[in-house]
């Protein structure tokens, strides 16, 4: 949000809807997926009414809270230590 101009907030948790993403479409060739995902579906067509929404700001900060739960959610290294290349190119 902030380089948007807008005050950066921790954002709110979201249901990452554990049940969505264990579903399979293995032997199941008569599902009516439209039906299936209707309720994903219609939340895509609102997208534009849940857009979120910042209070504008003319101070440029770091919320310390923000900080903080930006750098528990972030990864620093995309894969272990010991796999890093030896090599550059």
């Amino acid at each position: 949000m902030r380089q948007f101009g807008f005050e950066q907030v921790v954002p709110r948790p979201i249901d990452t809807y554990v049940e969505l993403h264990k579903l399979d479409r293995r032997g199941k060739h008569t599902e009516d997926w439209a039906l299936r995902h209707v309720r994903y579906v219609t939340m895509w067509e609102r997208r534009a009414e849940l857009a979120v929404v910042g209070t504008p700001t003319y101070v440029p900060s770091n919320s310390g809270d923000y900080m903080g739960w930006y750098y528990s959610i972030t990864r620093l290294f995309v894969s272990p230590l010991f796999r890093l290349p030896t090599h550059h190119y």
